[in-house]
């Protein structure tokens, strides 16, 4: 039986700050959503805060790649279902896959796949390998 890949939930209210001239979510806005979901995601369900992380530790997860497709537009008020799961898990990258929705719609109004390589911020920087109870938390095995 194998291990299910991480997963992390949280609620995304649409507000006022967030939307263009005609209501709807301005694109870019999507993207701090993402960007939002990793952030949480490593403090509060992975237990690495990024504080910790880059203020501490000197490591960071900076984003590589970045695909978003646009299915439906959201609206002022509206509270998008953003979930974030784990697809993939290399030596030092992982690659996550968003989901954002209304609650109760059956299609996702947004889908992003985000790629992360973890690495030092120090001397020297660059690349490094996840730390094993992080790379086992997002296969989802026991740390």
């Amino acid at each position: 039986m194998s291990a299910t890949p991480f997963t992390f939930r949280m609620a995304q209210p649409i507000t006022f700050e967030h939307v263009d001239p005609a209501g709807w979510v301005f694109y870019p806005r999507y993207a701090l959503f993402v960007n939002a979901a990793v952030e949480l995601a490593f403090g509060e369900g992975l237990g690495w805060p990024w504080d910790r992380m880059h203020f501490e530790e000197r490591l960071g997860v900076p984003t590589v790649d970045l695909q978003m497709r646009f299915r439906k537009p959201t609206r002022l008020s509206e509270v998008l279902d953003v979930t974030l799961r784990c697809e993939q898990v290399g030596t030092s990258s992982v690659t996550l896959v968003v989901d954002m929705r209304v609650a109760g719609e059956a299609s996702p109004r947004v889908e992003a796949r985000v790629v992360l390589v973890h690495v030092a911020l120090g001397d020297p920087p660059g690349k490094r390998p996840w730390p094993a109870p992080v790379a086992a938390r997002l296969r989802g095995e026991p740390a």
